[in-house]
Formats: structure tokens, C-alpha cells, sequence
């Protein structure tokens, strides 16, 4: 169960862990890929995502994800600190609790859109 309010969404602690379905493989004639469905809310809410399997060679439009979980070695760098990779998170995908890490949490609570649903690939999810 999901509990909405106006500030925030909780979830209830009895729901199980999400297990992923196989893919057909891309070289089969019906191959195919996930993309994620993120569902509208708020910047800080819980996450609400759904995972759809698509034909690899005619997928809806969407945009995708691609991050680094480690240092970089240049100056600058986008990735998060090294303490929080260890920071892991919980979403809500598919209705079940999926935990994931800091980055690709950080990168989903600033995708997400008051109004509309996001088609995603995010290589961490998707792959």
C-alpha cells in the first residue's frame, strides 16, 4: 500500500522486493528492451516507477540515463562523493521496493515532473 499526502508519500515496509523478468534477447526477431516509467511527483517525494518491456527495434520515444559510479580522474566531477555510493535508497517500481544508489536516486528525484510521466532507459534499471 502507498500512502499519499499533500507533502510527501510514504510506502508500507511489507511490500516485497522486485525481481526483474528476462528480456527476450535483441538477436531474437521480438527482442527486447526496458525502458522506466516514472511516474509524476514531487521534488523529494518517493519515487514511483514502472518497468516496460519494449520491441528493441520500435520503442516509444524516451531518454536515457547514463551515469558513473566511481571516482572520476580528472578535475571535476559529477559524480557524487565516494561516501555516497555506499547511500543506498529504496524506490517504488512496478509496486514493488527496488533499492538503488545515491546517484541514480539524486538524478531520478530531479527528473521528475509535477504533471507528466517520464520515459526513461537508465542503464543501472534498465540493462
Amino acid at each position: 500500500m502507498i500512502v499519499a499526502s499533500e507533502s510527501h508519500t510514504r510506502m508500507d515496509l511489507r511490500l516485497p522486493v522486485h525481481r526483474y523478468q528476462r528480456l527476450i534477447p535483441a538477436s531474437q526477431p521480438h527482442g527486447e528492451m526496458r525502458v522506466l516509467i516514472v511516474l509524476p511527483g514531487r521534488y523529494g517525494s518517493q519515487i514511483i516507477c514502472e518497468l516496460h518491456h519494449v520491441p528493441i527495434r520500435s520503442p516509444p520515444p524516451y531518454e536515457a540515463l547514463s551515469y558513473t559510479w566511481g571516482p572520476t580522474k580528472g578535475k571535476y566531477s559529477i559524480v557524487p562523493a565516494a561516501s555516497d555510493h555506499k547511500q543506498m535508497h529504496t524506490i517504488v517500481l512496478d509496486g514493488l521496493f527496488k533499492s538503488i544508489g545515491n546517484s541514480i536516486q539524486v538524478a531520478l528525484q530531479h527528473l521528475l515532473d509535477e504533471l507528466e510521466a517520464r520515459v526513461l532507459w537508465v542503464d543501472a534499471l534498465c540493462s
